[in-house]
């Protein structure tokens, strides 16, 4: 199934769990989460105004899904 994932969204996805990941570190976790969802969405404005790359609205889902998901499971676990 990976597979069919594009290797672009997948870097998306493993560049924003990193991002959260570290900034836990030194962050409460709501605002570590609030960093990579500015990240991203910083990302896909620079892409549009630089005109150096595409800028998607998946490309922010798949940066943001996964530190989403970290979160949820942080605050609903037993």
């Amino acid at each position: 199934m990976l597979n069919q994932i594009p290797k672009d969204k997948l870097l998306h996805t493993f560049y924003g769990s990193w991002i959260y990941i570290l900034s836990t570190l030194v962050l409460p976790t709501i605002f570590a989460l609030a960093l990579v969802i500015v990240i991203a969405i910083g990302k896909e404005v620079y892409d549009k105004v630089s005109g150096k790359g595409t800028p998607e609205l998946l490309d922010i889902v798949y940066t943001i899904a996964l530190p989403i998901a970290m979160v949820l499971i942080d605050k609903y676990k037993g």
